[in-house]
């Protein structure tokens, strides 16, 4: 005797799953991809990413115009930190090595004195310079910066 006494055409669950609630539907499941074709089809050129957004194209660069010589006032550029030249072979002929003063380790304390003249000497002067002429740059900056630097280094206990 059988349990389903109208026939029908869903195939029936494997045993011990209760029937599905859902009619059998036409396109399911979803047709497969042919053998040695890529599924899903690789993204097209331009894919911005899972939701696809489309961003805008980023900024064009700026390009050198006619104005940077229009208002240039003369001053060579390689002569903006001239005074740092000199400075730079006087802390080589002393002993430090491009602005790195070895303090402690070679010459002690009369580095540091002589270091100490010259923050007090030059760089007030370099100050008064770069308010005098405005194409100098930020060198006078980098050697107070470099000065306290050391200075703090100096300090500490080795």
């Amino acid at each position: 005797m059988s349990y389903h006494p109208v026939p029908h055409d869903s195939p029936c669950p494997p045993p011990g799953q209760p029937p599905s609630p859902y009619p059998p539907q036409p396109d399911f499941p979803p047709p497969q991809p042919p053998v040695g074709q890529p599924f899903p089809p690789p993204p097209p050129p331009g894919y911005q990413g899972y939701f696809n957004e489309v961003y805008p194209p980023p900024p064009p660069a700026p390009q050198p115009s006619q104005d940077d010589h229009q208002n240039d006032t003369g001053c060579c550029s390689c002569l903006k930190g001239w005074y740092a030249i000199p400075l730079d072979c006087l802390f080589k002929v002393i002993g430090a090595n491009n602005f790195v003063f070895r303090i402690w380790n070679e010459c002690t304390r009369h580095l540091f004195i002589l270091v100490c003249l010259m923050e007090i000497i030059f760089c007030p002067l370099f100050s008064i310079l770069k308010l005098l002429i405005s194409e100098i740059g930020d060198y006078s900056f980098m050697i107070h910066v470099r000065f306290f630097f050391f200075f703090w280094e100096s300090l500490k206990p080795n």
